[in-house]
């Protein structure tokens, strides 16, 4: 019998960058089906982004054709003994990026969700070799945007890391 399982949200991991706070969230604990065909994509995270300084700011963010958010994604994972999982990228040729502009005046923020494919990587690890307990992953997530200026737009590219676990569970 496997243990229960609950997934929650949190903050994964926080950093500034300027003006902007920036906030990963998304479930500490991952619960996986014996079977690995749980939809985890609920839980996949998001990037807060909020302006922490005294005057407006505006963003460009990056989407992709069909409307995806470019500016944040899944870039690594790992697992607790530093073997690599491999996840294919989303293929996208920077001709196709659309930018778009976000105005934030002081307070105010927005959630970029992820083109996040980390979550089958970990699924299948832990569905495959399954037992009990925990397995411990690591994930790093980009958040690339740009602050644009009156000397034109200013890159802010940050890499974020978080710890999640993973637990087999009866479904």
């Amino acid at each position: 019998m496997a243990e229960p399982c609950e997934m929650t949200s949190e903050v994964l991991a926080r950093t500034r960058a300027g003006p902007l706070e920036i906030a990963i969230v998304g479930a500490p604990l991952l619960c996986v089906e014996a079977g690995g065909t749980a939809n985890l994509d609920p839980h996949r995270g998001e990037a807060r982004v909020s302006n922490a300084g005294a005057t407006p700011v505006d963003l460009l963010v990056n989407h992709g054709p069909d409307g995806a958010i470019q500016s944040f994604r899944t870039t690594r994972v790992w697992q607790e003994d530093g073997t690599a999982l491999s996840f294919p990228p989303p293929p996208l040729r920077a001709e196709r990026i659309e930018v778009r502009r976000v105005t934030l005046a002081p307070g105010e923020g927005f959630a970029l969700t992820p083109w996040a494919r980390h979550l089958g990587a970990i699924q299948r690890v832990v569905a495959e070799g399954g037992g009990a307990g925990d397995h411990l992953f690591g994930v790093e997530y980009r958040v690339a945007l740009a602050i644009d200026g009156a000397n034109g737009p200013s890159p802010v590219e940050e890499h974020l890391q978080a710890t999640v676990r993973a637990r087999l569970t009866d479904g």
